[in-house]
């Protein structure tokens, strides 16, 4: 499930921080920092793959959309937003990976390194 990022009206002219200024917004899904903890660890070991639950991608142009469809239910995984790439839709990875590589569904660090090129 994902998590849809809520601004109050007075702060929301402060979203283009997030890219002027390399600001991060993490959700939460209520986990303990212990929780946390233990998930990074087993990233770190390479027993928990992180990008199985990443889902699609967006430049910081398609921010409301993303958002929209989180709210909506249409993405039910991880939505992972470039703020310094502008012209990227919403896009499901296994749309861009269905054109680069048939069968593989999941995202790679080559994959990152293509999308953050196009900043």
């Amino acid at each position: 499930m994902g998590v849809a990022l809520v601004v109050p009206p007075r702060q929301a002219g402060e979203l283009y921080r997030v890219a002027t200024d390399g600001i991060r917004i993490t959700g939460s899904t209520g986990s303990t920092v212990e929780d946390q903890l233990s998930v990074l660890k087993s990233v770190m070991e390479g027993t928990l793959d992180p990008t199985q639950n990443l889902e699609a991608v967006a430049g910081f142009d398609a921010v409301p959309d993303a958002l929209k469809a989180v709210t909506e239910g249409r993405v039910n995984g991880k939505v992972a937003i470039y703020p310094g790439v502008l012209g990227l839709p919403l896009t499901p990875i296994a749309a861009l990976k269905q054109a680069s590589v048939p069968g593989d569904a999941r995202w790679t660090l080559e994959d990152e390194k293509t999308i953050a090129s196009r900043a």
